[in-house]
């Protein structure tokens, strides 16, 4: 499945001992859906801190065998 677009800028430093991810596919149509990845660091006291957003365009592909 090719990609078109990426990009991740960073926020600031990720620094801590736990890291969460969540994703999020936000369909755009038949030919392509648009991906967002959120990267947050996570207290102690489960409180989260945006560190990075990445986001990207996928495009399904069919593979035809003869």
């Amino acid at each position: 499945m090719p990609t078109g677009g990426p990009s991740v800028p960073c926020l600031r430093p990720a620094t801590g001992r736990t890291l969460r991810a969540r994703a999020t596919v936000v369909p755009a149509g038949r030919r392509q859906a648009v991906a967002r990845r959120d990267l947050l660091t996570v207290t102690e006291d489960d409180e989260e801190t945006l560190r990075a957003v990445a986001q990207g365009t996928v495009l399904p592909v069919t593979v035809r065998t003869p």
